[in-house]
């Protein structure tokens, strides 16, 4: 559960839906893809119960760029998961020069994202992004140590500028305390509470111009937190 101060009268996205089928064919980027991710799907299923508010504010075709909090190692399964059509995610340089995950990376097609070249990351995102395609980007810059929704970083802004495509806002629900969370210390270094965690996905609609603004984006972020957790506040 998010710590952040709730905010009266916010309205709850809807409908809600629950997550049980899943177009491989049409989610995952190539066949060996497909191949690696099945299993990966059904773990995923094994080990969360995930619920999917505000579908609809997701295109069903065209670029689109998804911005959201980053709780979890688990975050980028349960979104691919939850969201219907293939996804490209952002990622820090480093994990492509880890051996045991840059097979993953480049395997699923992650833009990888240098502090020494942002501009390069900024044209390849916007260029997927003018493709049609849909990208993942968690503009906090890193997974949350308390729990709480950080401070934005302003990236965001300048590949929405520059792709002229729709800004929708996520929030993840249930993945604070799991086991791939830094609740409670470091990772992997909890018993889990539970067999099948509940997880809930809430997506927003696009931002308006006027919320084109990191402290307008966090504060949508938390207001989609608030609403799923006002609908449902035991899970």
């Amino acid at each position: 559960m998010n710590r952040d101060t709730k905010t009266p009268g916010t309205e709850i996205p809807c409908p809600v839906e629950r997550v049980w089928r899943f177009p491989f064919k049409r989610v995952f980027p190539s066949p060996a893809a497909r191949l690696a991710g099945i299993p990966g799907y059904w773990l995923v299923h094994g080990l969360y119960r995930i619920r999917v508010i505000g579908r609809e504010h997701l295109p069903e075709s065209g670029g689109v760029l998804l911005i959201g909090n980053h709780v979890s190692y688990a975050d980028v399964f349960v979104l691919q998961v939850a969201v219907p059509r293939p996804l490209r995610f952002v990622g820090a340089w480093w994990l492509f020069e880890k051996w045991w995950v840059r097979w993953f990376v480049r395997l699923y097609r992650v833009i990888s994202i240098s502090p020494r070249r942002p501009r390069e990351a900024l044209r390849r995102t916007a260029g997927c992004l003018r493709d049609g395609e849909v990208v993942c980007l968690f503009p906090e810059g890193r997974i949350t140590r308390d729990g709480r929704i950080q401070e934005l970083k302003p990236g965001f802004l300048a590949i929405a500028e520059e792709a002229k495509v729709p800004v929708v806002p996520f929030h993840l629900g249930g993945l604070w305390g799991s086991v791939l969370s830094y609740s409670g210390g470091r990772v992997g270094s909890k018993i889990p509470s539970t067999l099948r965690r509940k997880v809930t996905l809430t997506l927003g609609k696009p931002l308006t111009p006027e919320e084109m603004t990191v402290e307008a984006a966090r504060r949508r972020v938390l207001e989609l937190g608030q609403a799923a957790e006002q609908e449902d506040p035991h899970g």
